[in-house]
């Protein structure tokens, strides 16, 4: 009776139903214990680096946000520029006779049917830079004009007028620019401008032929 006493102490049922000796059962728990222990350390040590590397990520945003505010903030907003009409030009003349309007005009029209004249042959002296130049703003037009005549070879600029109002001309001009004796080709680029505000709400161009002597 002893011995079979013995022999029951000795087995101990699994969970699974098997039987196996308390030697094993308690291999079994230090095995469970060692790998439960293990895996709550790998636990414990992995929560504070994935909060570093949030708390990181986070600062790193606030950074991007506050650069890209900053940037926008001292950034120059554009300013719309108006080209205005400039002041009466001094040299601008009543038209008197219709023989004037008619005197060697090239006629422009744009489709709003502003009428442009120009005289395409102009001449002016060296030594001066005085010389004649005619472009007439005729009364059948509402819009004021000035113009800015340049050489085609370098494009530099020989002449800026002011305002020309409708029924007004120019027969002579002085260039900025003095040229040598010859013939040299031009162009005279026309700025429009709205009656009421003056604001430039157009531009048309014409070729010129300066003589120089």
């Amino acid at each position: 009776m002893e011995e079979n006493a013995k022999d029951q102490e000795k087995i101990v049922v699994s969970p699974e139903g098997a039987e196996t000796t308390p030697e094993e059962t308690t291999e079994k728990a230090a095995a469970t214990t060692e790998d439960g222990g293990s895996a709550q350390v790998e636990s414990v040590v992995a929560e504070p680096k994935r909060k570093k590397i949030i708390v990181i990520v986070i600062v790193l945003l606030l950074i991007i946000a506050a650069i890209l505010a900053a940037l926008k903030f001292c950034s120059p907003e554009e300013e719309s520029y108006v080209a205005l009409m400039p002041d009466i030009d001094a040299n601008a003349q009543d038209i008197t006779t219709r023989e004037e309007l008619e005197n060697a005009m090239q006629e422009f029209a744009d489709a709003n049917y502003f009428t442009l004249q120009v005289n395409p042959e102009a001449e002016f002296i060296s030594s001066t830079g005085e010389g004649t130049f005619e472009i007439v703003n005729p009364s059948v037009n509402v819009y004021p004009i000035s113009f800015e005549l340049y050489l085609d070879d370098d494009n530099s600029l020989l002449y800026k007028s002011g305002a020309i109002m409708p029924n007004t001309q120019v027969r002579g001009i002085t260039l900025e620019k003095k040229l040598d004796p010859g013939t040299y080709t031009g162009t005279a680029r026309v700025a429009i401008y709205d009656p009421d505000d003056q604001a430039k709400v157009g531009e048309t161009e014409a070729k010129i032929t300066m003589n120089v002597t």
